[in-house]
């Protein structure tokens, strides 16, 4: 149960705005460098 709500909580954290920016960039950013 304890390990669901972490999930949930984990999801909403790496879903948000501000770190998807951040993949998002990061993964130009790898792809721009090659």
């Amino acid at each position: 149960m304890a390990a669901c709500a972490f999930a949930a909580v984990l999801y909403k954290v790496v879903t948000s705005d501000t770190v998807s920016g951040a993949l998002s960039e990061m993964l130009d950013r790898a792809l721009h460098a090659v």
